[in-house]
């Protein structure tokens, strides 16, 4: 799934417009996003640059929410 993610959303505000749809479709508020990185620690280490492997960010991230 990261692979197709980073395809087809090759910059960070494309991911984050992503986002933003797929929580909306879900009816959670935007401020999910941020609930949802900020809570898991590995999500928060690859938004922090603390971490470079992204291999299972989205995976974790649709978890979260």
């Amino acid at each position: 799934m990261q692979d197709i993610m980073e395809s087809c959303f090759s910059s960070r505000q494309q991911v984050n417009n992503y986002l933003i749809g797929a929580i909306r479709m879900i009816n959670s508020p935007v401020s999910t996003i941020a609930k949802t990185l900020l809570e898991d620690e590995g999500l928060r280490n690859i938004v922090e640059e603390k971490s470079k492997n992204t291999q299972d960010f989205y995976t974790r991230f649709f978890s979260g929410v």
